[in-house]
């Protein structure tokens, strides 16, 4: 919706992708560790009780494609990026430091690393970073996502270690699905490679 305004030059719809962002926010950011959950349910009144790493990878991209198009400076600029900065501090602070990588459920270290989330992850920072929308000071989480990312493309070039399709429930829930290649997986990685290689970490 984010691009859809800028290339169409219809503010309104910039102004709904906030909005969207902000309700977002209101109702599944967790505020003491600005992680987000992965669903909130309007008739209970409640929220999924895990940190989906995907669904937060989600939560990154779409900050990074509307932070692109809002004007620098702007108080719905400094509201998204208050909110952003605190998610991305708490995902860095549990990045796996053996892979890299981030886990389907952020905060249960006893869970797999998975791919698409980390992708996605690793993909906001850097364009945020690429396109200065914000101080983005997190260079070896950076670099080490990267290392790790590129151990998962095999030798016939599939994107691996991505997660099936997955619905809201508890850490088991999460854990059980099986990981391959799926074209989340694959269009995550390939927008955190293209922003790896236009970034001051990226050396031929």
């Amino acid at each position: 919706m984010s691009n859809l305004a800028r290339v169409k030059n219809q503010p309104k719809l910039q102004k709904d992708a906030v909005l969207q962002l902000d309700l977002s926010a209101k109702y599944m950011q967790d505020p003491d560790t600005g992680l987000f959950y992965h669903m909130w349910d309007e008739k209970t009144k409640k929220h999924s009780p895990c940190f989906w790493g995907r669904g937060n990878g989600w939560v990154v991209m779409a900050y990074t494609e509307v932070l692109k198009n809002e004007m620098k400076g702007s108080q719905d600029a400094e509201k998204l990026i208050a909110a952003f900065k605190k998610q991305l501090a708490e995902i860095v602070s549990l990045q796996d430091p053996k892979t890299g990588l981030w886990r389907t459920v952020l905060d249960e270290p006893d869970t797999y690393v998975e791919v698409s989330g980390s992708a996605m992850i690793l993909y906001g920072l850097l364009e945020c970073r690429n396109l200065k929308l914000f101080d983005v000071p997190y260079t070896e989480a950076m670099r080490s996502g990267w290392a790790g990312l590129a151990k998962n493309l095999n030798s016939k070039g599939y994107v691996t270690g991505v997660s099936d399709g997955t619905g809201p429930g508890d850490k088991e829930n999460y854990q059980s699905k099986s990981t391959g290649t799926f074209r989340w997986g694959t269009g995550a990685f390939l927008l955190a490679a293209c922003a790896y290689a236009e970034s001051d970490l990226y050396s031929p």
